[in-house]
C-alpha cells in the first residue's frame, strides 16, 4: 500500500479536520458543541475511537483548546457563524440578482431596437417591391413597336 492512506491515518486526518472546524465555529455535520461527542460526529467516526491510543492525543488537544475557548469566553457560536455565512450568501445572491436584472434590461433594450430595425427594413422592402412591380408593368413604346413589326406577317413579305 504505497501512497494510499491507511484507516488510522484517514481517521486521524478526519478528527483533526473536524476539530479545526468545530473550534472555528464552522461545524458542518455535528451540533458544533465543544464536546468529544460532537468531535466524533463531525469526523464521522465512532466516539469510542477517541479513547484509542492512536487518537487520544487528538482528543486531549481538542479538549484543551475547547477549555481555553470556554475560559476566554470566545466560544464559537454555531448559530452566529451560520448567520454570518447566510448573510454573506444573501449578499452574493443580491449582487447576482442585481446583475441579472441589468442583463435582462439590456437584452430587452436590444430586442426592442432590433424589432424597430426589422419593422423599418420590412417597410423599405415593401416599398422597393412596389417600385420594382411598377417598373415591370411599364412597356417601352420603341421596343414594343419594333417587336410588333418583326412579328407581323406583312413585314415578312416586304
Amino acid at each position: 500500500m504505497t501512497g494510499a492512506e491507511n484507516p488510522t491515518q484517514r481517521n486521524r486526518r478526519r478528527l483533526e479536520d473536524a476539530a479545526a472546524r468545530i473550534l472555528a465555529g464552522n461545524a458542518t455535520v455535528s451540533d458544533g458543541k465543544l464536546t468529544l461527542k460532537s468531535l466524533a460526529t463531525e469526523a464521522g467516526v465512532p466516539r469510542n475511537y477517541l479513547y484509542r491510543s492512536e487518537y487520544v492525543a487528538i482528543a486531549e488537544d481538542f479538549e484543551r483548546r475547547a477549555d481555553a475557548l470556554r475560559q476566554s469566553e470566545q466560544t464559537p457560536d454555531r448559530r452566529e457563524a451560520q448567520i454570518q455565512r447566510l448573510q454573506a450568501d444573501l449578499g452574493e445572491a443580491t449582487r447576482l440578482a442585481r446583475r441579472y436584472r441589468e442583463e435582462r434590461e439590456n437584452a430587452r433594450a436590444e430586442r426592442n431596437q432590433a424589432a424597430s430595425q426589422i419593422v423599418f427594413l420590412a417597410e423599405q422592402n415593401r416599398l422597393l417591391r412596389e417600385e420594382l412591380e411598377a417598373e415591370r408593368s411599364v412597356t417601352r413604346l420603341d421596343s414594343a413597336s419594333a417587336r410588333n413589326r418583326a412579328l407581323s406577317p406583312d413585314s415578312a413579305s416586304r
